[in-house]
């Protein structure tokens, strides 16, 4: 059944990332890793001529996905580019290949933020990112709402 409806579509993604925030009086401020889970949500129509009545194919979302968010942040370590924090690095020589540094703390919330922006620029333009949920554990999480902008 091919309709004109607005349809929310969804699938979730895993990866790990270990992080330290630079600064932070805790726990935080460590080197620490997670199993983030990533949930996109994206929404559009089916238009009367998309003989498949597929949005967008799940498999298609997925490469999107894996290309630009999963290959380039998966077993990585997110630090922020500071210059104390780039000297530290320096010394550890054969684990350089796998840091992201990043132009802010590597919080879920600024994580989650930096996800959104490269995501959206990636989706075919009749696609829109409607909502992205980042897990940092089982029971924390932060969220973007398209409707909250």
């Amino acid at each position: 059944m091919v309709t004109k409806h607005t349809l929310r579509l969804s699938k979730k993604f895993s990866l790990e990332m270990a992080h330290a925030i630079v600064g932070y009086h805790g726990k935080c401020s460590r080197i620490h890793g997670h199993s983030y889970q990533l949930n996109i949500t994206v929404k559009g129509n089916i238009a009367q001529t998309n003989k498949t009545g597929m949005m967008i194919d799940f498999k298609e979302l997925k490469e999107l996905i894996h290309r630009h968010i999963i290959e380039p942040f998966d077993h990585t370590l997110l630090l922020e580019n500071r210059l104390e924090v780039r000297r530290w690095v320096e010394q550890m020589e054969d684990f350089t290949h796998n840091i992201v540094f990043l132009d802010f703390p590597p919080t879920a919330e600024n994580i989650l933020l930096l996800f959104v922006k490269k995501i959206e620029r990636v989706l075919p333009p009749h696609i829109t990112l409607y909502a992205v949920r980042l897990h940092e554990t089982a029971d924390s999480y932060v969220e973007w709402y398209r409707d909250d902008q």
